[in-house]
């Protein structure tokens, strides 16, 4: 597969000093909960978590236990609802990761050249040196968030986007999926997902009957579409210098 396929990609666009520097650095404000009630909408959020090399960043994914009554089969990222005891939405995304794919372990297993790796802590890691952390880092580094993004299925949906500096498979190799929830896990190359081409656009409806624009990435299996298609999709415009899903106060629909 050839990975960038776009005008101008390198691979210094997917660095996670540059992807952070492309993104929102703080969590856009979203509405209180009485204005999200009268407009139908739910809050929550996802953790869009990269891994591997810096470079050469892989994008994990999950497929969604194929018994669930919502979303059932489909390809999303570790997130859902707040919890009374989240802090924000940034908890809700750390603490949904901790609990559907295991990430950062309890305990890790991972060792290094020198020392054992940081057992799970959610943190931001943001202020923390790259050249400080062990080379498999359990932490995960906050690198921004995309804007809102609101479903056909009645959620208002904050993407987070993290970063793990850990190779794709002692990644994969330390995961503890929750089987009641998720089927599989595993990454894709960042890189390959510049090609704006390759997100085939669909018209449909809401649940209350309002047109939905809807996307597909064309070449995945399974078949990555609607919400998570669509952030994707807003990451990767932002990566390459496109901003029209950044706009304050901006709100994508998918």
């Amino acid at each position: 597969m050839q990975l960038c396929v776009t005008a101008g990609c390198s691979r210094d666009m997917l660095t996670p000093d540059q992807i952070s520097k492309s993104i929102l650095s703080d969590a856009p404000e979203m509405p209180d909960a009485e204005a999200l009630a009268k407009a139908g909408l739910r809050p929550a959020a996802v953790m869009m978590l990269l891994v591997g090399a810096p470079e050469t960043p892989e994008l994990v994914l999950t497929l969604r236990a194929a018994h669930l009554k919502q979303h059932a089969g489909q390809v999303s990222f570790p997130g859902g609802k707040p919890d009374v005891a989240d802090e924000s939405l940034l908890h809700t995304a750390l603490r949904e990761c901790a609990e559907e794919i295991g990430w950062p372990p309890k305990q890790s297993s991972l060792e290094t050249d020198t020392k054992r790796s940081k057992s799970g802590r959610l943190e931001d890691a943001s202020h923390q040196e790259h050249q400080d952390e062990p080379k498999a880092a359990t932490n995960i580094d906050i690198l921004g968030y995309l804007a809102p993004h609101q479903t056909g299925t009645g959620f208002l949906v904050l993407p987070v986007v993290g970063y793990c500096k850990i190779m794709p498979d002692r990644f994969l190799a330390s995961l503890s999926l929750q089987e009641t929830e998720v089927a599989s896990v595993w990454t894709s190359p960042l890189a390959a997902f510049l090609d704006e081409t390759r997100f085939v656009k669909h018209f449909g409806k809401t649940s209350d009957n309002r047109p939905r624009v809807l996307y597909n990435i064309d070449g995945t299996d399974p078949v990555i579409w609607g919400a998570t298609a669509r952030m994707i999709l807003s990451l990767a415009r932002a990566v390459k210098g496109d901003y029209t899903d950044m706009q304050d106060g901006a709100r994508v629909q998918c």
